[in-house]
């Protein structure tokens, strides 16, 4: 990575390296991994940071993206057949 690229990256949110490395649109990365979009969109645009919590989500997402999508597909699909 050149100096530039670094120095790019630094200033990139958290959350928007992540959804790039992972080549997601924003709406499909917030809905993928249940984040509301709206909250998605202030963190990148900085008029937001995500909370403690959030920060150790995304760095479980950026560790185990399929992982982590899984999941949370696993879970939906328990609660939909608890609720029949």
């Amino acid at each position: 990575m050149t100096p530039e690229q670094l120095e790019r990256s630094r200033s990139v949110a958290q959350s928007k390296q992540i959804r790039w490395a992972l080549g997601l649109g924003r709406e499909e990365f917030a809905a993928r991994y249940h984040i509301p979009l709206e909250l998605l969109a202030a963190w990148e645009r900085y008029q937001s940071e995500p909370d403690n919590v959030a920060r150790s989500y995304l760095a479980v997402i950026a560790e185990d993206p399929v992982g982590v999508a899984r999941a949370l597909k696993a879970v939906e699909l328990r609660n939909e057949q608890a609720a029949e």
